[in-house]
């Protein structure tokens, strides 16, 4: 709910905002609610077997594949227009964006 309220609440104000998320193939199959609630905000998904529901308990095949297409959609939105700021809004895989995050020496900042 934060990370959403200050997406929109920074797209309403004139920033240009994109995000990276997950999303399930059945929720994908649903359709993407926010990105279509939200066009003022460039969403990229990438794909999860499952939401990852308990972080005191890693699941390293998981992490690594989810640690992969975060950095791989960092590098996509740092090539076609390097942000100002990453903002990570969800404790849950916000580990597998640091990395990409110091690489690109991108200021961080996690709600």
């Amino acid at each position: 709910m934060v990370g959403s309220q200050l997406l929109t609440g920074l797209a309403a104000r004139g920033h240009d905002v994109r995000a990276i998320s997950p999303i399930t193939a059945p929720a994908l199959q649903r359709g993407d609610g926010f990105a279509q609630c939200n066009p003022g905000i460039s969403v990229s998904r990438y794909l999860v077997p499952r939401f990852q529901d308990d972080p005191h308990r890693p699941d390293s095949e998981f992490r690594r594949a989810e640690r992969a297409a975060v950095d791989a959609a960092i590098d996509c939105l740092v090539t076609d227009c390097r942000p100002d700021v990453l903002v990570l809004g969800r404790e849950s895989f916000a580990w597998a964006a640091t990395d990409a995050a110091d690489r690109w020496r991108l200021p961080k900042v996690m709600i």
